[in-house]
């Protein structure tokens, strides 16, 4: 073998060494320990922990993790069949592991989610262990009776001066201290939590002053009168109380929110407390699903409060349970209050249970409408398709449509009763400039109807030249408009 050629074969040796050392190298363990832990944080904390075992460098990386979260949910859902009892106590001891190894500054976020039975003190020292921890986020979901007491946290805890997050969703009962003060809270969610206070008070106050978040879903205050949320930043409020298969019980407690920010709020009720929202300029856009069947003294201040808190609003929307609601309680005048509405929206849901019975009263829309002149725009969003009803509209005073200039109706069936709601506001709106018709897909599905339908309005819109835009039309209709003079259609 020649000089050159041994040099060549030697080249290749070497090139081969260097590949193959590449490979037997594991160039994970050779990175810095702060971007090993970077990686380490895309994971849960049950992967996580395994990768200890991998090397003795690895044995005590995660354990300045910024993120911990425990659910015990996947090990009931393994393919391997465990028993309850050793699910929960491989479990808890997993949780005490880890918590007596973490040895990072500070918690960032904390998830805590369990649907087994467990003991209540144990779980109160896991979450006690992390508030001591200066925990930044804290999730716990709790399902229905998995603990045999109540939530016990530290006094401390209701002065966290670290706490961004907080949500808290168990059917178990939170006590808590007459003066909670969160400084640094953004977002706070308690759902079905039954909250009760340490003190022998029947007044309890939050001071939040940068939260940004509230929603309170299905709360009770266990002998509590007042409840009192000072959140000068407050963006968005969302309230879920009991919903509609619920009782009718109603409680002496008023709920107080005093915020200078607020943008948003929806209200999904039947208003077993009374809610007052005060410093609420701001408000622009609010939704209410109220429903109640009681009546008297007490629901009606209830109804009342509510309403007048967002009398400033501009953009409203109500479900056919509050107008229905507040006709049979002769309450639907009060809406004369919101002088400064402009954009009103009217979602009529679906309800398997009365889906067979009778339609949604279309007549309460025109009732609706009269008590409010000064909207510009109006939206009517129809799920119902039960019997008709009586469609005979009632009159109202001339020009209290004066200043409506635009309607939208959706899920439009060509009911005589919508037909009707049609013939009203093309007659009494006096600057209509458009309205928007969406179809329902079973009248899209149904040529004959379609027609008939398409027919019906146009007949209705003579002499409003313009006015009508079709929405979810097919290429035959629309080839048939354009003929029109009168008709203009969205594509």
């Amino acid at each position: 073998m020649d000089l050159k050629k041994k040099k060549m074969v030697g080249v290749d040796e070497i090139e081969r060494k260097n590949v193959n050392d590449g490979f037997d190298q594991d160039r994970i363990s050779n990175l810095p320990n702060n971007l090993i832990q970077y990686i380490l944080s895309f994971l849960d904390t049950n992967n996580a922990v395994r990768t200890s075992v991998l090397s003795t460098r690895w044995k005590y990386l995660w354990t300045s993790l910024p993120n911990l979260d425990f659910y015990d949910d996947k090990l009931m859902h393994s393919d391997i069949k465990i028993e309850d009892e050793v699910i929960e106590k491989d479990f808890a001891k997993f949780i005490e592991r880890v918590l007596l190894l973490y040895d990072g500054p500070y918690i960032n976020k904390f998830y805590l989610k369990i649907v087994k039975l467990y003991d209540s003190e144990k779980v109160n020292d896991w979450i006690s262990n992390v508030i001591m921890r200066n925990v930044r986020e804290m999730v716990l979901d709790i399902s229905n009776d998995v603990l045999d007491g109540g939530l016990f946290f530290p006094r401390s805890f209701f002065s966290s001066e670290t706490l961004t997050v907080l949500k808290i969703s168990t059917e178990s009962v939170l006590k808590i201290p007459s003066s909670v003060c969160f400084s640094r809270l953004k977002v706070l969610y308690l759902g079905f939590v039954y909250v009760s206070c340490y003190d022998p008070y029947q007044e309890i106050s939050f001071s939040c002053p940068v939260l940004e978040e509230l929603f309170l879903e299905e709360c009770e205050w266990l002998e509590i009168e007042i409840v009192n949320i000072t959140a000068p930043f407050l963006k968005r409020l969302k309230i879920k109380d009991y919903p509609y298969c619920h009782d009718d019980r109603l409680y002496h407690c008023q709920i107080n929110v005093s915020t200078e920010s607020l943008v948003s709020f929806k209200l999904t009720s039947n208003l077993p407390y009374k809610y007052s929202l005060s410093d609420i300029s701001s408000l622009s856009n609010a939704n209410f699903d109220i429903n109640f069947n009681s009546y008297g003294e007490v629901i009606n201040g209830h109804v009342t409060t509510a309403l007048t808190s967002i009398s400033h609003v501009k953009n409203l929307t109500f479900s056919s349970h509050t107008i229905k609601a507040l006709s049979r309680a002769q309450l639907l005048q009060h809406v004369t209050m919101f002088t400064c509405l402009i954009h009103l929206r009217l979602i009529v849901e679906y309800d398997k249970d009365t889906d067979r019975g009778p339609r949604f009263d279309i007549g309460l829309v025109v009732v609706l409408l009269s008590y409010l002149p000064n909207i510009e725009s109006f939206l009517f969003s129809n799920h119902n398709r039960g019997t008709e009803q009586n469609w005979n509209l009632p009159t109202i005073p001339e020009g209290s449509l004066s200043c409506l200039k635009s309607v939208e109706l959706k899920n439009f069936s060509g009911s005589t009763s919508e037909l009707s709601l049609v013939k009203f506001l093309l007659k009494n709106s006096t600057i209509l400039e458009k309205m928007t018709i969406d179809f329902e897909r079973s009248l899209l599905a149904d040529p004959v109807k379609k027609m008939e339908t398409t027919t019906q309005l146009q007949l209705l819109s003579t002499g409003s030249p313009g006015i009508f835009r079709y929405s979810r039309t097919d290429e035959l209709i629309q080839e048939w408009q354009r003929g029109s003079s009168f008709m203009t259609v969205d594509c």
